[in-house]
Order: structure tokens, then C-alpha cells, then sequence
């Protein structure tokens, strides 16, 4: 049977509408195989990343995919508690579905955690080809945000779990060195190993000098330098090192920060922003991806961070967004992160770690000042965009890695 025949069944939490990164990715890659001839189908979750809006309907099909939603339970991302019973609800009514759909090739992502049980079941049951895409690794995650120890019996039964999983799977997809290199622990055959990275769409983010949604903005933000932080502010970053940056920043009427999405440490930061009386700093919540371009132009400079502990255990796909817009990037977190390589190897940037943020303080007040090497930064950074990070580049890597899985 030609490949293009056979069906491809997509599980993850989140798909479009939703603008969670997952979903953002996942809608690219389903509705690029879509594009080729391949039947597609997607089982996802009725309710949105941050649970916000409408129950979204059952079934639908875009763009040729078929999109099944399941009927998860609603408790939200407030406590661990409710985000388990989310996640285990998800999961038995996904697994249900994606046997009744009789895929040829299962490619699962990782939200929930350990989502690649459901590749493994249909490996033991079905033999069903299998590609493990990862976007964050467990139980590292959740050790690294202090949910349990190495030493604990619940880490040394995810462990053995997630070894079967790796190795049942055809084929696994981390996104970046560093996760390649933590999944060496687990013994993974290399020839099943394929880095491909996260992308953005090169005709969705434009380089653009100037923003329209600028205009939207309070006025005492609108002629500032717009330091812009966009998207989810998750578990893995670091709110704390970005609050001390606008600490610093406090007397500088030159400087405003602004942030644009969501994510369960947002409202952390704006509550601490609040209790501090701290007036450089304005929220906005998540734009729809068709406003994105747009939404990333505001700022004169873009910055992110992933924690330390998190480092290889996730890996913040907003940097890629941001090297579309063609801005400046300002990492902070591990020197040796794959975020911290990348700005180096595009010399669109500059890096620091957490407990350096009186330097990074001093650097956005340099740029500031420096309109010619941010446009030379911005121009650097969507060069290499162009040349390595676009959409249609890495989803044709992946056409490849699942055309041979279904030989």
C-alpha cells in the first residue's frame, strides 16, 4: 500500500484553536501530512490550554484533518491535583478513540506526561508503527519541579515505564541536543533517535519594523523600548529572574516590559508585580495566531527563560518565534543551554544566567540606545530563521522520518 494511503493518528491535549505551542506545532505537522495525501487524524481535547472560552465541538475537519475531541474532565491548571485528574481523563478517553480509529502509524506528543503509553499498548496489541515526539521529558520534569525525588518509588516506576515506551517506539523526535543527550540514559538505540526542532512559519511571522497593535497599548507604554515577553510563562521558566530584570528598571522611564500570553506562573508574576507597585510593566493575554506577526513586532527586543533544572527537559519554542520577528533575543538561564547556543551560533543576542540580572538590566539599557545593532541582531536572527528554523524545511524532515517508519 502506498504510504500516502495509510492513516496517521496525531494524540496531544491541545490542537487549533488553541494557541498553546503544542497545538500551534502539532496543526502545522498534521495539516502538512494532510497536504500530501495522507488520511490525517487528530484526537485532542475539547477545552482550550488555559481553559478559557467555549467547549469546543466533538468532531470537525480543517484543512482535510479529522479533528476528534474528547470529553476530558475540567478542573483546570490551578492545583497538581486537578491538572492529574485532567491528564488521566485525557488519556483513557484518547486511548479508547485511538483504537477505534485503527491507526497505521500513532504519533503521540508528550501533554499529558507519558502520553507514548498509548504507542506502547497499541505496539503490544496492534504492532501499530510508532513515532514519540517529544516536547518535555518525565518524570525529569517533575523532578525538576520538586513533585518527587530520583530516590522516590514513583520516579523509579515513571522511569520504567518511559524505558518501555522508548523502546517500542519506530522512531523518537526530541527537539533540540540537550534532550538528546538526557534520553542517552535510558540506552535508546541511536538509529531511532531524530533532533528535529521546533519551527515557525515564515509567511505567519514577518519581519516586521513596525506594529499596528503599538497602537493599542496604554501611552505610557507606546513610545518606550518595548522589552516583550511572549506566549506561555509555564513551570520550566523562571519568573523570578525576569522580575528582578524589571526591578532594575523601575527608574528607567525608557524602558517598558510587556507580556503577551499565558501559562500557570503568569498570574504569579502579575500578583508580584502588583504587590511591588511596580508601574513599567503592562499584561496582555494571547493573541490569535493570526494577529501573532503583528504582536511580535511591539517589542524592540524579545526575551525568555528556562530554569536551570529544566534545562533538555523542555525546550522553550518561543525562541524560534521570536528569530522569525527578526528582534533581538535575550536569554536567561543554564550557559550551556540549547536557547544560549543557538542566539551564539545566529549572533542574535545575548545570554546570561539566572543570578546575572543586574547585567541584563544593563544590556537592554545599552540596546536601547543602539537602534543599528538591533536591526543587525534582528536581521541575523531571521537569516538563519530562513536557513534553518522555517516550517517547510523541518515538517519535509519529518515527511521523511514517517514516510520510512511506514515502509
Amino acid at each position: 500500500m502506498d504510504s500516502t494511503q495509510q492513516h496517521l493518528v496525531f494524540i496531544n491535549q491541545h490542537y487549533w484553536p488553541d494557541n498553546a505551542a503544542t497545538a500551534l506545532a502539532l496543526t502545522d505537522l498534521a495539516e502538512s501530512f494532510a497536504q500530501k495525501g495522507h488520511r490525517v487524524s487528530v484526537i485532542c481535547s475539547r477545552y482550550l490550554y488555559d481553559f478559557s472560552g467555549s467547549v469546543l465541538s466533538e468532531f470537525e475537519i480543517k484543512n482535510k484533518v479529522e479533528i476528534y475531541r474528547v470529553n476530558q474532565t475540567n478542573f483546570g491548571r490551578h492545583s497538581h491535583e486537578g491538572r492529574l485528574k485532567d491528564y488521566a481523563s485525557f488519556f483513557v478517553l484518547a486511548l479508547f478513540k485511538s483504537f477505534q480509529l485503527k491507526p497505521d502509524c500513532l504519533i503521540t506528543l508528550t501533554t499529558p506526561p507519558l502520553l507514548g503509553t498509548i504507542g506502547f499498548i497499541h505496539k503490544l496489541i496492534r504492532n501499530t508503527r510508532f513515532v514519540y515526539w517529544y516536547m518535555d521529558l518525565h518524570p525529569e520534569a517533575e523532578v525538576a519541579a520538586n513533585l518527587f525525588s530520583v530516590k522516590s518509588a514513583i520516579y523509579t516506576i515513571i522511569f520504567k515505564l518511559h524505558e518501555k515506551i522508548l523502546f517500542s517506539a519506530d522512531r523518537i523526535i526530541p527537539l533540540s541536543d540537550n534532550m538528546s543527550l538526557l534520553l542517552g540514559k535510558y540506552h535508546v538505540e541511536e538509529k531511532k533517535l531524530k533532533k528535529i526542532s521546533i519551527w515557525s512559519d515564515s509567511n505567519e511571522i514577518k519581519a516586521q519594523s513596525n506594529s499596528l497593535m503599538r497602537n493599542s497599548l496604554p501611552e505610557w507604554l507606546k513610545n518606550r523600548f518595548i522589552v516583550h515577553y511572549s506566549g506561555n510563562l509555564g513551570l520550566a521558566h523562571n519568573p523570578d529572574c525576569l522580575l528582578k530584570v524589571i526591578i532594575h528598571a523601575r527608574q528607567d522611564a525608557e524602558i517598558g516590559f510587556l507580556f503577551t500570553g499565558g501559562g500557570p506562573q503568569m498570574p504569579v508574576l502579575r500578583q508580584r508585580v502588583s504587590e511591588l507597585g511596580l508601574t513599567n510593566v503592562h499584561f496582555k493575554p494571547y493573541v490569535d495566531r493570526d494577529e501573532l506577526s503583528d504582536s511580535m513586532a511591539c517589542g524592540d527586543v524579545n526575551w525568555l527563560t528556562l530554569s536551570s533544572s529544566f534545562e533538555g527537559i523542555a525546550y522553550p519554542s518561543k525562541l524560534i518565534g521570536y528569530m522569525a520577528s527578526a528582534k533581538p533575543v535575550i536569554f536567561i538561564g543554564d550557559k550551556n543551554a540549547d536557547s544560549a547556543k543557538l542566539i551564539k551560533q545566529a549572533n542574535c543576542g545575548f545570554s546570561f544566567t539566572e543570578n546575572d540580572t543586574e547585567s541584563v538590566y544593563r544590556t537592554i539599557s545599552r540596546l536601547k540606545n543602539q537602534t543599528e545593532q538591533n536591526r543587525m541582531l534582528g536581521l541575523n536572527a531571521r537569516s538563519y530563521f530562513e536557513q534553518y528554523l522555517s516550517k517547510n524545511q523541518l515538517t519535509k524532515e519529518w515527511h521523511s522520518v514517517v514516510e520510512d517508519v511506514l515502509k
